[in-house]
């Protein structure tokens, strides 16, 4: 027979307690807007290998009291997870899904391991539609780095039979490309296959459109290592793919359109074989079944 109790319930609400005693604090947050967060060294330290690190190397005010600027993380998400490192609790019931998986997104910059994965698993498990119809974002988001090893692999799993649109910033072009191919993202390697195409629609008129096909299978779809996934999209036999430093496709101008790829011609007549993006989707093809 166990004679162990737990009483975790209580645990969690001493420590939000705690968290709300403004007399005992030794550390500040400063947030969006610079909105203030006042906190306590030995928790943060203890729940999050981030602010372990931080805390360490900054000198302590006049006061005795450490500051941590974090501009990009708004007020309301930090108060979640400063919640979440206290007592143990998030409750997202009433928030829509982007600011949901923008706090996912915040947890994983702050180390908060399981919070984090909770988050992955819950819009893996409940949120697929919604992540395929912000491909985009999603995409953008989660290939910083190797922590959202499930979401990578979900995105990766769809972009097979896809068709890429994307928006030319400064031009009324279109272009796109389609990729029968699952993506493999363990090693950069090229994809082989003769149905790979990739387009341009002018003006929107149907007469200004070009196709191309690929000419070399060989080297019809680059699969790109995740670790750079990052800063590449979709990237068509160095005739058309997307690419940026910043890892935001609509921030700088980067992604390219060559004459010379493995495709059959250059989908764009521009002066320049760089443009900048405005926006892009993906799209999933599924064949009709009778």
């Amino acid at each position: 027979m166990s004679l162990s109790f737990k009483f975790f319930d209580k645990l969690s609400q001493n420590f939000i307690e705690l968290l709300n005693d403004k007399d005992d604090y030794n550390v500040i947050v400063e947030v969006e807007n610079e909105k203030s967060f006042p906190a306590h060294s030995n928790v943060l330290k203890c729940r999050s290998p981030y602010f372990r690190k931080e805390l360490e190397n900054i000198i302590p005010n006049e006061n005795n009291i450490k500051k941590i600027t974090k501009p990009n993380i708004s007020g309301l998400i930090f108060d979640i997870i400063l919640k979440y490192i206290y007592g143990g609790i998030v409750n997202f019931e009433n928030f829509e899904t982007r600011f949901i998986f923008n706090l996912m997104i915040a947890a994983n910059e702050f180390e908060i391991e399981e919070l984090t994965k909770k988050l992955e698993n819950h819009f893996i498990e409940n949120k697929s539609s919604w992540l395929k119809s912000h491909f985009s974002l999603v995409y953008r988001s989660i290939f910083s780095g190797n922590n959202f090893k499930d979401l990578q692999k979900f995105c990766n799993d769809i972009v097979a039979n896809t068709v890429v649109i994307t928006k030319v910033k400064g031009t009324e072009e279109i272009l796109g490309g389609y990729n029968p191919l699952a993506w493999d993202a363990n090693i950069n390697s090229w994809g082989k296959t003769n149905d790979s195409f990739i387009f341009s629609l002018k003006n929107g008129n149907i007469q200004n459109s070009i196709l191309s096909r690929v000419k070399t299978r060989d080297f019809a779809i680059l699969n790109v290592h995740k670790n750079d996934q990052k800063y590449y999209g979709p990237y068509f036999g160095n005739s058309f793919y997307m690419y940026s430093s910043s890892s935001n496709f609509t921030l700088d101008n980067y992604s390219v359109c060559n004459s010379n790829g493995y495709y059959e011609k250059a989908i764009r007549t521009a002066a320049t074989n760089n443009f900048s993006i405005v926006d892009y989707e993906v799209f999933k093809v599924i064949k009709k079944t009778n």
